[in-house]
């Protein structure tokens, strides 16, 4: 599981949500995902408003959990085990092998760790620019 976007990058607001892939062997079915997974979820007290969006772009399941918005995504990496060590889903080897879907579900981390090792010196800096137009976007309804 690998959180991205605003969370990652320390630039989230109050109330925002927390986008994350969920990287999975390749003999777990995407299927898995929204049925199994989505139940099994659904079935707990601290999640709340559920909804699997499997013929999205990128395909989501919507959740509230104790009552924070997550965003959970779906990818299968071409790999019979996912090592607990994982960091990167930088070899773009294995984009060869993946599902379009799988692709665009990964490219969330990708570019959220692109982004972060590009400013990597510049950090702080970086954090409050972007937030400064996130709330200038979001001032002009942007």
């Amino acid at each position: 599981m690998f959180p991205f976007g605003s969370y990652r990058l320390n630039v989230h607001a109050p109330g925002g949500d927390i986008d994350a892939v969920c990287v999975v062997p390749d003999w777990i079915k995407r299927e898995d995902f929204f049925t199994k997974l989505y139940n099994m979820l659904k079935s707990k007290q601290q999640v709340t408003e559920i909804v699997p969006i499997s013929d999205a772009y990128v395909p989501v399941l919507k959740l509230k959990f104790d009552k924070v918005d997550i965003d959970l995504l779906f990818s299968k990496l071409p790999m019979e085990n996912i090592p607990k060590n994982l960091e990167s889903l930088h070899d773009d080897s294995m984009l060869q092998q993946m599902t379009k879907e799988c692709i665009l579900s990964a490219n969330g981390k990708r570019m959220t760790d692109l982004l972060l090792k590009m400013v990597s010196e510049r950090k702080e800096l970086f954090e409050h620019i972007l937030k400064f137009v996130k709330l200038w976007a979001r001032n002009r309804g942007i």
